[in-house]
């Protein structure tokens, strides 16, 4: 198996130069993206999750993604790795295998920071693309698509993305073997990245050196270096979007707008596409429309079954209110220890069901995988489970639905 290592800053187009590498190539390819191995910290609240610098390369675990390219080499598959942008956290597929290919591209910011990972790499590109183009391509996406004003792109930028910049990734050029310019659609050096693996591949397929020229027309190269230098640039960090959510709140556009969509294998897309190809704007669009959509219906089937629920949670506090209304408080009256256990019984009954409440309802927002970070939507859930406790205690009263209040015991109180 042939190693590729692809790093550089978002906005040069390591996903597009990923992609177009594998579409070239007349065997079998995987891309695995660095964004897969972000470190998980579900034990987190998500307001803190969102305020880990995910620009700093220990938050990613280079430890796994180092057992799972061995694995490879060694013939085994592994188990397909994911993350969740909206809530950040790992979205792994473990029934989900990846074969062993006969190439391997792993492309992301820090792709060239654990030695161990690159000495496995049989060729190393790193991407130029100018500070300028860079910058603009943020600012366009983030205007056109994600409604952001020049002031918030302007504080990320300065706190975030250029400081990590130039402390890690503009080094990582000294690395690499290839040096590429105008980002993933250089076709030239597509062409000889592609020629260069063929050369390998065949060279490993038989078991001896392969022709200088695998591919017709197309350059092949031992001395990667051929590919010529380009100015240093300056360019921003891709996990960045993942900061976004500091400034605005939950972001699950940053789920469908990032080059792997919970996949660690990347078969659509590029991060850095929105300033390469206009066409991913409307692509973009869908799918958050879609993810917005399923998310509605996930939010109608909580508030369907939520009313049942509560209904019946409601119908069980007046129970039990009921038995503690009616309760012989002589023992109670007594004094003593047993009287102080039977008043923590009664409590106890009165609070049971707003227990069972939070801790029912708790459970069925999890189901639904729902996720709202915004308070004034939480706010709307909760005013809905109070409106049909409050609406089923309103309907036994006044209508006296399953038999009134006098069923439970309570007739004295309310009069009936």
């Amino acid at each position: 198996m042939i190693i590729v290592g692809i790093c550089g800053a978002s906005g040069s187009g390591k996903s597009t130069l990923a992609k177009r590498i594998a579409d070239s190539l007349a065997c079998t390819c995987t891309i695995i993206g660095q964004d897969c191995y972000y470190r998980n910290f579900p034990e987190l609240p998500f307001e803190k999750r969102i305020k880990l610098n995910y620009d700093e390369p220990e938050i990613f675990d280079f430890d796994e993604m180092f057992h799972d390219v061995e694995k490879l080499l060694h013939g085994e598959p592994i188990t397909t790795k994911g993350y969740d942008y909206t809530n950040y956290l790992r979205a792994d597929s473990p029934d989900v295998l990846i074969q062993p290919p006969e190439v391997l591209i792993l492309e992301g910011i820090h792709m060239f920071y654990d030695k161990r990972i690159c000495d496995l790499m049989s060729l190393k590109v790193y991407l130029h693309v100018d500070v300028d183009v860079c910058l603009l391509r943020r600012i366009k996406r983030d205007i056109k698509v994600r409604g952001r004003n020049i002031d918030n792109i302007a504080e990320q930028y300065m706190e975030t993305v250029k400081p990590v910049y130039e402390k890690y990734i503009e080094g990582y050029i000294n690395d690499a073997d290839f040096a590429v310019m105008r980002g993933g659609k250089n076709k030239m050096a597509i062409d000889a990245i592609s020629a260069y693996l063929t050369t390998k591949v065949l060279a490993e397929r038989f078991g001896t050196e392969a022709p200088a020229v695998a591919i017709k027309d197309k350059p092949a190269t031992t001395e990667p270096d051929d590919l010529p230098d380009s100015p240093k640039t300056h360019g921003e960090d891709r996990k960045t979007d993942s900061a976004d959510a500091a400034i605005e709140g939950d972001d699950p556009f940053d789920y469908f707008a990032s080059d792997q969509r919970d996949s660690c294998v990347d078969d659509k897309g590029d991060d850095d596409s929105l300033g390469e190809d206009e066409d991913e704007d409307s692509y973009v669009s869908t799918r958050y429309a879609r993810y917005r959509r399923r998310k509605v219906g996930r939010t109608l089937r909580f508030l369907f079954f939520s009313a049942f629920l509560n209904f019946g949670l409601a119908i069980f506090a007046l129970f039990l209110f009921g038995q503690v209304y009616n309760h012989d408080w002589a023992m109670t009256q007594s004094g003593g220890f047993n009287a102080i256990i039977d008043a923590g019984v009664q409590v106890f009954f009165l609070v049971l069901p707003l227990l069972l409440a939070v801790l029912f309802n708790r459970l069925l927002y999890k189901m639904f995988n729902l996720s709202y970070s915004p308070g004034w939507l939480i706010a709307l859930l909760v005013f809905w489970i109070l409106f049909v406790l409050i609406g089923t205690l309103y309907l036994v009263y006044a209508y006296n639905l399953m038999g009134g209040m006098a069923a439970f015991d309570l007739g004295s109180i309310f009069g009936a």
